[in-house]
């Protein structure tokens, strides 16, 4: 079975070895809540022929999602430390594929290497060199994001002829600790609607 505690720096050998040697990986999904939970879920891999089945053989739609260099690097980077060494083999990408849990109960997938005719569909991967002002489109089907100035600016759904202006940015400000005899009080504002939260720490 598949266990994988570093996926959070994509790290995770079982499914990086077994694959590339030709043999199959079972992944148990396990549902610790009370009701039906229907996610999406990620390994990383080397190989990228890859097709996954459930427990009664029937074949799962998949998705193999490049890796960017800075998870690659991240990744390099901590499981060195984590080692003490650097890693030999080199993933590509993760496989990405819909699972469906009963409440407090696990399913069992079956992922293993194929040949031709594999079903999991390959995605592109964007990368912005040189001006960051240039424009990207991404998206297949109905949905479409536009990206600009390295920031989303722009998503159309053409089903429903829904076309919107989206505006981001990034801000933060500086905490305070606080003491016994002088209490913290944060305000949190959202410019636009005037709407303010309050809250304070007092240290005990």
């Amino acid at each position: 079975c598949l266990q994988c505690p570093l996926l959070n720096i994509s790290y995770c050998p079982p499914s990086e070895t077994l694959l590339s040697n030709e043999k199959s990986l079972v992944v148990v999904v396990y549902n610790s809540l009370g009701w039906n939970r229907e996610e999406v879920i990620r390994i990383p891999v080397t190989i990228d022929k890859v097709i996954v089945r459930d427990i009664e053989g029937k074949e799962v739609e998949s998705q193999l999602i490049p890796l960017t260099n800075a998870s690659l690097s991240l990744r390099n980077d901590n499981v060195k430390a984590y080692l003490g060494k650097p890693l030999e083999n080199a993933i590509n990408h993760w496989l990405a594929f819909a699972v469906s849990v009963p409440p407090l109960g696990f399913s069992t997938y079956i992922v293993s290497g194929a040949h031709e005719g594999a079903r999991s569909i390959m995605s592109s991967a964007f990368s912005v060199q040189g001006n960051i002002n240039n424009t990207i489109e991404v998206g297949q089907g109905n949905l479409r994001l536009l990206y600009a100035g390295g920031k989303l600016s722009q998503y159309t759904n053409s089903r429903n002829s829904v076309s919107a202006v989206v505006e981001q940015s990034y801000s933060y400000y500086t905490g305070f600790s606080g003491t016994n005899e002088d209490t913290q009080v944060t305000r949190v504002y959202k410019e636009k609607e005037h709407a303010e939260i309050e809250f304070t720490v007092i240290n005990t």
